[in-house]
């Protein structure tokens, strides 16, 4: 949570400041610019506050200085603009960026978001309205952490931490929930939850008066008489469909046993005509088997033919380059020709057994080819003759139905018309019950989301309730204020017992009973203020609380006065102050802007400004 302003320059000028870890003071008369210089200190913190006085607009166009978040140093450079996506510059020792000064845009994150996440505060979204915990959200920003770092001149003797203004006032009890410990992750889900509802029951509730009027507007609005009318409806449409199917049902009934007697010659047909196609394949395939067969026969015919004819006959010249052959070369039983020794050699005997046997098989192929033949012809016929009776059967069941229907036309008809009439009826009063069922649905509905909504609010009670450190925490942040506020030696009321404490409704001060709206003098009102920023400053540092450990107190000693028991007060102040800074060392930062510094502060002057020497330079400075 450490966080700390090292350099504060302000851009085209010469005015630059250095601050240190501790109590920085900031002197100076009235007009000077010492809320001028905290007021920068906060816009480069990420302030969206636009109230600059007219000489630093037209002297400078932005402000820069070294900042340290936790353990990283960063450079930072935001312009003096009040445009939301003014671009502001960031440098660090692994970090470069230039993001919008509040507005993220695309995938930049604002300025602010950046704060937050670097210095790892909760980013939480909370109502608007916090008696609504469905009311519209918003998000709790890196101001408003800051709110509680900051004791601006305009509310040190006025508000505590800008409570007066209803805006402020609601994200000021929020973070005070968060940072010590009533508020946090599951709440704020929780709390998104019940808003996401809300607009899901209003829906709901929105359509169900929508239907109600709808049907509000017809005959049919008592929903006991229109299911009356329904189910009458039904029996109407029930007995017109009987008399139809009545009047089918009453056809001759040889009728319906020549409609199964053409089914099975359809049947039987589909049987002769698969067998007759099987017939011809098979014929077919016979038919080139028998090609086949006469080829190979008329082979071995021209193989008998040859041998007799070649069988003694003697090369004398080579039958390819006309030279003699000589007849020494070869060896017995050898080739005259090719000197090769044949291993087998077919006799004509051999080849005419083969031709009787091809002969009888093209006599038993020629056979089956017949039978084959025979066979598809009478299927054919039978074909032929199942297709004839089909066609005649098809006829008189086309006679049959014709005569029926011209004795049964008028009845079927009158049904018929019945039956439609009766099924519009049904289905337009079926349309206006569909819009019951809806409501049905919608009122169903708009309860269980309901039921969620009062489960999700016992829980968030139920949070609000758990045990938790809550109360311990706010316990010693009132023992530190208390604490705090007798070091001031501030004046208590006479008759009153009741000691200062942190109102636990409203995390307002309370003085010895007195709230702080009540409190009548604005020098009571700024040691109040200073005593509760620096109690929850000690807190963050004793307990963890996510708080930014940096203060900024502009006016400490406003409306104070200056003799006696009243500069016993400043003195206790800058006292106080003065420990705290050396007790905290380099954790925390308190940067104060005053007109009148004692003495023994003085070592704390980090800049002093003059009449002469005002923060924004002349243009001749």
């Amino acid at each position: 949570m450490r966080v700390r302003i090292e350099r504060l320059r302000l851009v085209g000028t010469s005015r630059e400041v250095e601050f240190h870890p501790g109590l920085n003071v900031i002197a100076g008369p009235i007009a000077s610019g010492k809320t001028t210089a905290l007021k920068l200190c906060r816009f480069l913190l990420g302030s969206t506050s636009w109230d600059f006085i007219r000489e630093i607009k037209g002297a400078s166009f932005g402000v820069a200085g070294s900042v340290l978040l936790g353990d990283q140093r960063f450079s930072i450079v935001r312009p003096l603009v009040s445009t939301a996506d003014a671009l502001v510059e960031i440098a660090g020792s692994d970090t470069t960026a230039r993001l919008p000064a509040y507005r993220s845009t695309g995938d930049s994150p604002a300025y602010g978001d950046w704060l937050l996440e670097k210095l790892d505060l909760p980013r939480l979204r909370v109502p608007r309205a916090p008696t609504q915990p469905d009311s519209p959200s918003t998000p709790v920003t890196i101001n408003d952490y800051l709110l509680y770092c900051d004791l601006a001149q305009n509310e040190i003797d006025d508000s505590v931490f800008g409570h007066r203004d209803t805006f402020k006032n609601i994200k000021r009890k929020y973070v005070f929930d968060i940072l010590y410990g009533r508020f946090g992750i599951e709440m704020a889900q929780l709390y998104e939850e019940l808003r996401d509802l809300d607009p899901k029951i209003r829906v709901l509730s929105e359509d169900r008066v929508a239907l109600e009027r709808v049907l509000s507007e017809t005959p049919w609005e008592n929903r006991a008489e229109l299911e009356r009318a329904y189910a009458e409806e039904q029996r109407e449409l029930d007995d017109a469909s009987e008399s139809v199917v009545g009047v089918a049902e009453a056809a001759p009934t040889d009728t319906a046993q020549l409609r199964d007697k053409i089914r099975e010659l359809d049947d039987g047909m589909e049987s002769l005509t698969n067998e007759l196609s099987q017939e011809i394949t098979s014929r077919e395939r016979l038919g080139t088997l028998l090609q086949q067969l006469h080829t190979q026969i008329a082979r071995l015919t021209r193989s008998i033919v040859a041998d007799e004819l070649l069988l003694d006959f003697e090369f004398l010249k080579c039958p390819r380059c006309g030279a003699e052959v000589d007849e020494s070369r070869e060896e017995a039983e050898q080739c005259r020709l090719c000197l090769q020794r044949p291993e087998h050699t077919l006799t004509r005997d051999d080849l005419l057994s083969e031709q009787k046997r091809i002969s009888a098989q093209i006599g038993e192929t020629q056979e089956l080819i017949r039978a084959h033949e025979t066979r598809a012809d009478e299927l054919r016929e039978r074909v032929r003759t199942g297709r004839e009776e089909r066609d005649s059967m098809v006829a008189e069941l086309d006679f049959r139905r014709r005569s029926y229907l011209s004795d049964a036309g008028d009845a079927l008809s009158r049904g018929s018309a019945r039956r439609a009439a009766a099924q519009e009826r049904k289905a337009r009063l079926k349309d206006y019950l569909e819009f019951f069922e809806r409501m049905d649905r919608a009122v169903l509905d708009a309860r269980s989301l309901q039921q969620q909504k009062e489960d999700l609010e016992a829980q968030l009670e139920a949070q609000r309730q758990a045990p938790s450190r809550f109360s311990e925490n706010v316990q010693e942040l009132t023992d530190k204020f208390r604490s705090i506020l007798e070091s001031f030696s501030v004046p208590r009321f006479q008759d009153v017992e009741d000691l200062s404490r942190i109102d636990l409704r409203t995390y307002l001060p309370i003085l010895y009973g007195r709230r702080f709206d009540e409190l009548s003098s604005q020098g009571l009102m700024v040691l109040v203020n200073v005593a509760h920023a620096v109690a929850h400053q000690e807190m963050a540092m004793a307990h963890n609380v996510p708080l930014p450990n940096i203060l900024f107190i502009d006016g400490l000693t406003s409306n104070i006065g200056h003799e006696d028991l009243d500069q016993e007060r400043v003195d206790a102040i800058y006292e106080y102050l003065i420990a705290l800074s050396d007790e905290a060392g380099d954790r925390l930062q308190i940067i104060v802007a005053d007109h009148n510094v004692p003495k023994f502060a003085t070592r704390f002057i980090t800049l002093r400004l003059s009449e002469e020497d005002r923060f924004v330079p002349t243009k001749e400075g």
